[in-house]
């Protein structure tokens, strides 16, 4: 697997980057963090760049704030994709980073993430890597799934969760009765129906559209759990 590198022009910048080092740990990307300034150490951080693909690198993050110049220095010595995470200062809160890292010149681009986006950045990176990286698609495809779950928990009085030994497979709506799913978890066999539904007194439309869903998706049984906690 290719690898990821982190530049960031101040060590101070460290929480910022902390967020990407912890999202690229969690789908078990490599990566190296390096402290490159575009104005104070220029020849180291051109080396980088310049020897970036031939080192096994596939992207390059790099976080700076104020004068923003290191996510274009350092694509200007490069073709392999940067992204530039723009750092609050106590000046103007970051609006100067962000104006200085988005605003390249034609032909050599930068892709710029929020200010102090840092976990966003790393996974921009894992999707350019996971283009050719199918293990790498499918945990991305895995996390959208673990987070979209997070947030239908919160609405656990009109959403249930199908599962299926822990794992999404997908979504109901109980008052649209309609069944949310994500295709690439649609493959899962092996459930059991839940009796949970009927005792809630889910209405009868639900359980049919769920019925039509899995017999679309050839899945033999289903196990429906309320998302109430």
């Amino acid at each position: 697997m290719k690898k990821v590198g982190i530049i960031m022009g101040s060590d101070s910048d460290l929480p910022i980057v902390t967020k990407a080092t912890d999202t690229l740990k969690a789908l078990e990307i490599p990566f190296e963090v390096h402290v490159y300034s575009a104005h104070r150490t220029p020849v180291e951080a051109r080396d980088f760049a310049v020897n970036a693909r031939e080192n096994g690198f596939g992207a390059i993050i790099a976080a700076a704030g104020m004068a923003a110049h290191l996510a274009g220095a350092i694509a200007a010595n490069t073709t392999l994709p940067v992204i530039g995470i723009p750092c609050k200062s106590s000046n103007l809160d970051g609006m100067d980073a962000l104006l200085s890292t988005v605003q390249m010149p034609t032909g050599i681009p930068v892709a710029t993430v929020a200010i102090n986006g840092g976990a966003n950045a790393a996974l921009l990176c894992a999707q350019i890597i996971a283009v050719e990286d199918k293990e790498l698609a499918a945990k991305l495809d895995a996390k959208r799934a673990s987070d979209a779950a997070k947030v239908l928990e919160k609405d656990y009085e009109r959403v249930f969760v199908a599962e299926c030994d822990g794992e999404i497979a997908g979504f109901v709506h109980a008052e649209r009765y309609e069944l949310l799913y994500y295709p690439a978890m649609v493959n899962i066999l092996g459930l059991a129906v839940d009796e949970m539904f009927r005792r809630l007194g889910i209405a009868a439309k639900l359980m049919a559209a769920v019925e039509d869903w899995a017999r679309e998706n050839d899945i033999k049984e289903i196990r429906l759990n309320s998302g109430i906690s």
